[in-house]
Order: C-alpha cells, then sequence, then structure tokens
C-alpha cells in the first residue's frame, strides 16, 4: 500500500457574508503583494551594487531574479483584481472557486485508480460544508451520532462517546451505523446486536464481530448514520446540521449572521451567531426570539431583545 496525494477542490456558495470574507481575504493579499513588491524595488538599486562590484556575470543574474521576482508579484497584483472586480458581479447563489487543497489516498492492488482519482468538491455556504462531491455526484450524507474510542472486553463489544441528542433510537437493536475510520477506503455498515449505558459510554457489539480482534482496529473511527435514518421528527424540533449556517435576520429584515455553533448550556439551546468583522453573538433557542425558522431557505427570523447585541 502507498499514499498518494489527490487535489481537493473547496468551493463557496456566494453569500452576503462569503463575498465579504473573500473580498477580505482578496484584499488582504494584494495589500501583501503590494508591499513585497516596494520592498524589491527599494532593495534593488542597493543589490545591483553589490552585484556590479563582484562580477557582470553576478550582475546579470541578480538582474534576472529580479525581474522575476517582480513580475510575479505583479502578475498576483493582477489576478486578485480581477478575481475582485470578478467577484462583484457575481450573483449570490454561484459556486466560486475558493481554494485548492490536498488530501491522501490510500493505493492498494487492485484498486480501481480512476475512481479512487475521481475530481471531488467540497461545498461550502458560510463556512459549513452543504455537500461533497465526487467525479460530479453529490456522495451520500451520512451524520455522526458517537465516537468509538475504546473495545470493552473480549467478546467484540466497544464503547462509544454518544453524539447525539437520540441515543435510544441512534443505539437500537438492529439499526444500521457506518463505521468511518482512516483505514477505511469507504463507510463500513455496522449492525447493531445489543446496546447499553455504562457511565459516560455507550457499550455497543455488532453482528458478526463478537471477538476483540474483529473491533479493534475500529478504535478512533467514527459512527454515523445515513441520511435515509434520520427519522421525522416533531414540529418544532429540528437537527443541529439543519440550522448550522442558517442567515439570523431580524424581524426589521436586518441580516446579523450565520449560525456557526450550537451551545447546550442547560434549559435551552443557544446559537452562535458568526458577525463577519463584528464579534458573535448569542440568540436563545426561546419562543420569545426564534419567530420562524426556514429550513429550505435556510432563514431563521428573531425578535431582537433589548441586551442581546
Amino acid at each position: 500500500m502507498i499514499t498518494v496525494k489527490r487535489q481537493v477542490k473547496v468551493k463557496m456558495i456566494l453569500t452576503e457574508t462569503s463575498r465579504a470574507l473573500m473580498e477580505q481575504e482578496f484584499t488582504s493579499l494584494k495589500n501583501r503583494y503590494s508591499l513585497e513588491l516596494e520592498q524589491l524595488q527599494f532593495q534593488a538599486k542597493k543589490l545591483l551594487a553589490e552585484a556590479q562590484r563582484r562580477s557582470h556575470e553576478a550582475l546579470e543574474v541578480v538582474q534576472q531574479r529580479l525581474i522575476r521576482e517582480e513580475n510575479t508579484r505583479r502578475e498576483k497584483i493582477e489576478q486578485l483584481d480581477f478575481q475582485l472586480k470578478q467577484l462583484k458581479s457575481i450573483p449570490e447563489g454561484s459556486e466560486v472557486l475558493y481554494t485548492t487543497v490536498e488530501s491522501d489516498v490510500q493505493i492498494r492492488p487492485g484498486d480501481d485508480w480512476e475512481s479512487l482519482m475521481n475530481e471531488t468538491e467540497i461545498i461550502l455556504e458560510d463556512g459549513i460544508v452543504k455537500e461533497i462531491r465526487k467525479g460530479g455526484e453529490a456522495m451520500a450524507n451520512y451524520y455522526t451520532v458517537g465516537k468509538l474510542v475504546n473495545t470493552q472486553g473480549i467478546r467484540g463489544e466497544v464503547r462509544v462517546v454518544s453524539e447525539t441528542d437520540f441515543p435510544e433510537e441512534r443505539y437500537r437493536k438492529g439499526q444500521v451505523l457506518y463505521l468511518f475510520h482512516p483505514t477505511l477506503k469507504e463507510p463500513l455498515p455496522l449492525t447493531i446486536e445489543d446496546a447499553r449505558q455504562h457511565k459516560n459510554f455507550y457499550i455497543l457489539s455488532f453482528k458478526g464481530y463478537h471477538n476483540i480482534n474483529d473491533v479493534e482496529k475500529f478504535k478512533g473511527g467514527i459512527l454515523k448514520i445515513s441520511e435515509a435514518d434520520r427519522g421525522t421528527l416533531e414540529e418544532g424540533e429540528f437537527y443541529f446540521h439543519d440550522i448550522l449556517g442558517c442567515e439570523i435576520v431580524t424581524e426589521e429584515g436586518e441580516l446579523l449572521g450565520t449560525v456557526k455553533e450550537i451551545l447546550q448550556p442547560g434549559a435551552n439551546d443557544v446559537w452562535v451567531v458568526k458577525r463577519g468583522k463584528e464579534s458573535d453573538v448569542l440568540i436563545p433557542y426561546i419562543e420569545d426570539v426564534v419567530k420562524q425558522i426556514d429550513i429550505s431557505n435556510k432563514r431563521i427570523v428573531i425578535h431582537l431583545l433589548p441586551g442581546l447585541l
């Protein structure tokens, strides 16, 4: 087995918040390259004089290097100018290439090379991953319900730290969970055979895995459910990932920001709202504040009580 690098495109769905973020980053980069260009031009006279004292050949080398470095920065400044201009004309909701990152791919004899190296894209909306595509098609959505932290005894049981509000449902007998682990190329389906709570853990066993040697390799993995297994919630109930990324708007139509995190300090949940350049604001999930939740349009209307901002 060997590990190779694969390019992964990261795209942003353009919103008011993400447009402002990208404009800020592009402008910051442009200013940095402009400053570097000024510093190069300031140092050029000194560098050329020193090279001339050494030899004619040294002078030519320094001249060529300075030209290359200045041209590189000018090209980057021109490119950023073009991107800033283009960004202003792109309508909201469009997908914009934000950056490219590398991911590791493990290759084994017999693997399908084309399938492994298919172009992968991550789609973000205000910092939240909305979709992952492989070969142009959306990959199946999975949602985390727990982390497999250790084995329990010698009969194939494992310890799971729960990350779900519905443990009785997610860890019931017969429920299929999907194991995500760095050693696995695809999610591994596991059917729960037995489950019980023990202190701060849930102890699970899976059909077909009855020995510690069968499950030792699962340690450190993440257990998830498929989108089809999420189930239907009661009216007024929402999954965390439905709320994350929603825009928060006041009754007067003022956009406050987007939900980036959900806290559970006690009686009610608290939403952490990212506000661009301003400090985050905490919005309690209570009837007096939250007036309308539109998951399909990722929009939440609130009544802004005194002291919230």
